[in-house]
């Protein structure tokens, strides 16, 4: 007996359907588990591992044995995982054709040959390759629904610069020196690490100790008191020497600039000068997936209760399909809790203090931007930011935005060139045994800095030059109100950038519509 050609035909889509099957299905769970692994999350690429072993049994014996060959050779995890994803994938491909064509037999006569491909090879072909899109495709739903919202939000172009100049010009904005100053009243204040990485190299290598400064007591005991750990600045990112310039620093520190960053010391000059010391740091945060701009002006409200317009990014009302984004997001304190509100149904409070990780996968470095009470200093702030944020409970969902949930932060791009005029002059003398006969002429801190929905650039460079004195609802995270951004390498003890933004001084203005 004889099977019809239309049962053969069948036979042969059974079999190339469950090869197209099984292809999708590896080549998912293998990107799934690429995926996790890089977010480390464990428990995903645990379950997805024994899901796909129970899958592909035999294949996933000798896949085992592969991988236990090639460790023995101390090959890179990426080769491993590279080699053994093809050898998973095309072994399996060899065992279920072979497993299909079993099947595929089985509903034909035992005297007819069943062939390669059916004479209407192109719809089996055609019917395989949508098995493997859609079996594909469903793991990545929600990145396939993110990035179709892209494809509307046009060339990315950032922020316009609010302010690029001398401090002096700032009229709401200061910077200090340490995490341990008084804040002034009703301004910005940052700190950036340069000067403090400066000041120990001055301490270190040139004084020997702490340094001593006439007139200035009180501060250079805090930055001989405060000192900044290499664990606390990102590997590769910085530089920092001084010396005297009769040893040559000043070609040394130009030397070491161009080698590691390409790039020429700003005002470094060795004329009239008897010792230098110097600082750099460069760091970004580039966040894994970039958020939305936000198309509508945002109102931020400063510590005197003046609204001010400003531009901003993040999360808006109608982003509720941006999953990916909310996951990047990392609730680090608040004290509303947004999953349990929303999962029970209860009316939402409004949230008075919160604390977020802006990417949570970012490395080394991260972005943290805190709505907390001001506190005295930037290291109470900090202090206060750290404890709650140590309370609060480990809760995975805790941690995650609920889907409803607006997160918007300012825009921020700005340049500063800032002296520490409390450390210059003629009357700031040098008291240490080495030191003597010479006094602070410059001590200076450039800041380049931005925030946007790309991420964070920091760019900045400090020094100290002394001369002989012989010489001449729903829970919705509006940064809309004086908030604390910290970046820092990530697990490191102290950051190396912290700003208090208390009014819109700083802050990216919308641009004319």
């Amino acid at each position: 007996m004889t099977s019809p050609p239309r049962t053969i035909r069948v036979a042969t889509l059974v079999r190339w359907g469950i090869v197209a099957v099984h292809t999708a299905f590896v080549a998912s769970a293998l990107l799934l588990m690429a995926q996790h692994h890089l977010r480390s999350d464990r428990s995903a690429v645990l379950l997805v591992t024994l899901l796909l072993a129970v899958f592909d049994l035999p294949v996933s014996i000798l896949n085992f044995l592969l991988i236990l060959a090639m460790r023995s050779v101390d090959l890179s995890s990426e080769v491993v995982f590279g080699t053994a994803a093809v050898f998973q994938l095309l072994l399996g491909c060899l065992l279920y054709y072979w497993l299909g064509g079993r099947i595929a037999r089985s509903m034909v006569a035992a005297e007819r040959r069943l062939p390669l491909t059916a004479a209407r090879c192109a719809l089996v072909g055609i019917i395989g390759l949508l098995l493997v899109s859609v079996v594909a495709a469903l793991p990545w739903s929600k990145r396939l629904a993110r990035y179709w919202q892209n494809l509307n939000r046009g060339d990315y172009a950032p922020p316009e610069v609010t302010f690029s100049g001398d401090s002096r010009n700032l009229q709401q904005s200061a910077v200090v020196p340490t995490l341990d100053s008084p804040l002034p009243e009703g301004k910005n204040v940052i700190w950036c690490a340069t000067f403090q990485m400066a000041w120990d190299r001055l301490k270190n290598d040139v004084a020997g100790g702490p340094v001593r400064v006439t007139n200035a007591e009180a501060l250079a005991d805090r930055l001989n008191r405060a000192g900044l750990s290499a664990h606390d600045l990102p590997d590769n990112s910085y530089y920092a020497a001084a010396g005297f310039v009769e040893d040559g620093i000043v070609d040394t520190i130009r030397r070491e600039m161009q080698t590691r960053f390409d790039k020429e010391p700003l005002g470094l000059d060795a004329a009239g000068n008897v010792i230098v010391a110097y600082a750099y740091l460069r760091a970004s945060v580039p966040f894994a997936l970039p958020y939305f701009e936000n198309d509508e002006d945002f109102l931020f409200t400063d510590s005197q209760g003046r609204d001010t317009a400003v531009s901003s990014f993040g999360l808006r009302a109608k982003d509720k399909s941006a999953y990916d984004l909310r996951e990047q997001v990392d609730i680090l304190y608040t004290n509303h809790d947004d999953g349990a509100d929303s999962r029970r149904g209860e009316p939402r409070s409004p949230v008075m203090e919160f604390a977020l990780d802006l990417c949570r996968d970012s490395k080394p470095n991260q972005v943290i931007v805190a709505c907390v009470p001001r506190q005295e200093t930037l290291a109470a702030t900090l202090q206060y930011m750290e404890q709650k944020t140590a309370a609060y409970p480990k809760d995975r969902y805790r941690h995650n935005l609920a889907d409803e949930s607006q997160l918007l932060v300012p825009n921020l791009n700005w340049s500063l060139d800032h002296h520490f005029a409390e450390l210059e002059g003629a009357d700031k003398q040098l008291l240490n045994r080495e030191l003597q006969g010479t006094y602070i002429a410059a001590a200076m801190q450039t800041i380049d800095f931005r925030l946007d929905r790309s991420g964070v650039e920091l760019d900045s460079e400090a020094r100290v030059q002394a001369k002989s004195s012989r010489s001449k609802r729903p829970a919705h995270y509006l940064f809309n109100r004086p908030f604390l951004i910290v970046v820092k390498k990530r697990d490191a003890g102290q950051p190396f950038f912290v700003m208090w933004v208390d009014n819109a001084e700083l802050l990216c203005k919308p641009q004319n519509k």
